[in-house]
């Protein structure tokens, strides 16, 4: 009987230990979205649906409870894990969830976009971001925009992604100026043309061509005159995404919680399955 008994308390242990873990993500979440003032966004509200990141910090609780399900929840502890790592244990020389804001004003009106990378390295011109999913099929655009903006915001010249998957699949991709430049032309708010003009290149189909003469290919950008150039691009994207009254990308309306009960958007798109 004592196999049992002893089994009974490392169950009751080990439920204890789930709930305030669950507890404890929940409130982080939803006090961080609580705390989001009326004219910052985050990074990762900014390269998605805008009627998403509204409903976000206006029902804060809806958020937080799919933190908590099984899949995100393991990403969010991954995060707390490279967090402590890199933070607590200083096992390499960088630094982990630093928090900084870029200062956009649009017609008028100043807004702050926050950005929180997984690992920012001190020793090197690097930006790192981990994501985990069950897999992954084809590029995530989304991710390539995230990228961009904290290599912007923290002044990084390159970028990296690195994947781990359910599946047993893990890999590092380097985001470029050229993904960035096709993740941009994807979400439909700028336009190859648009990109062109503002790094001042006459012909929009010689774009590519002619950045390949001026940033390396494992950069986002090289010199600061670059990166100013990216930033009006930056503000050009941005003031179109606060007109948008939908999703970006097709697939976001699949996995939004406000979708079904708090979403009056005419433009969300719900797969029949």
């Amino acid at each position: 009987m004592k196999i049992f008994h002893l089994l009974d308390f490392r169950v009751t242990k080990m439920s204890t230990i789930l709930h305030q873990l669950l507890d404890y993500i929940y409130k982080e979440s939803r006090k961080r979205r609580k705390e989001q003032k009326e004219n910052e966004f985050w990074v990762t509200d900014i390269i998605g649906c805008r009627i998403k990141a509204i409903l976000s910090r206006k029902y804060p609780e809806v958020s937080a409870l799919i933190g908590v399900s099984s899949r995100p929840m393991l990403g969010i502890l991954a995060h707390k894990a490279i967090e402590y790592l890199v933070n607590v244990e200083k096992v390499i020389n960088a630094e982990s969830e630093k928090e900084a804001k870029l200062e956009v004003e649009v017609n008028g009106k100043k807004y702050y976009i926050v950005a929180r990378p997984d690992i920012l390295c001190n020793d090197a011109d690097l930006v790192l971001d981990l994501k985990t999913a069950l897999d992954i099929k084809g590029p995530v655009y989304s991710h390539y925009l995230q990228l961009w903006l904290y290599s912007l915001i923290f002044s990084k010249r390159k970028a990296s992604i690195f994947y781990v998957t359910s599946l047993g699949g893990k890999w590092e991709e380097p985001v470029t100026w050229q993904k960035v430049i096709t993740a941009l032309i994807e979400t439909k708010l700028v336009s190859n043309e648009e990109i062109a003009t503002v790094f001042g290149i006459k012909d929009p189909n010689k774009l590519e061509e002619e950045l390949s003469k001026q940033i390396p290919s494992d950069k986002i950008w090289e010199t600061e005159e670059q990166r100013e150039i990216w930033l009006s691009i930056l503000k050009l994207y941005f003031s179109k995404w606060l007109q948008t009254e939908g999703p970006i990308w097709e697939w976001e309306c699949n996995y939004c919680p406000y979708v079904n009960s708090f979403c009056l958007s005419p433009y969300k798109r719900v797969s029949q399955k």
